[in-house]
């Protein structure tokens, strides 16, 4: 599969190949599932604006990993328990 594109592609590239979206990418991103330099890096380092090119093969390993799930799950669960408290402290 990385044949098609070489060893990283484009949001737009990787999109059709493993079926998720732009947003569901960046949501990946943001909750820790895909860490930077490993299932991705920016085009240009130097512009923290930069387009991201995604590792195809590192990208398909996480996300077919069989905890994955269990663990967005749990990370989920345990947000909202953070919410929570915090508003309890406010209410206080």
């Amino acid at each position: 599969m990385s044949d098609l594109f070489g060893r990283f592609a484009t949001t737009r590239q990787i999109e059709p190949l493993i079926g998720i979206k732009e947003k569901t990418l960046y949501r990946l991103r943001l909750n820790g599932v895909l860490v930077k330099g490993k299932h991705y890096r920016l085009k240009n380092p130097l512009n923290p604006k930069s387009h991201i090119l995604y590792d195809v093969e590192a990208v398909i390993a996480e996300l077919t990993r069989a905890d994955l799930e269990e663990r967005l799950i749990e990370k989920d669960k345990l947000e909202k328990k953070q919410k929570k408290i915090t508003k309890k402290e406010f209410v206080a």
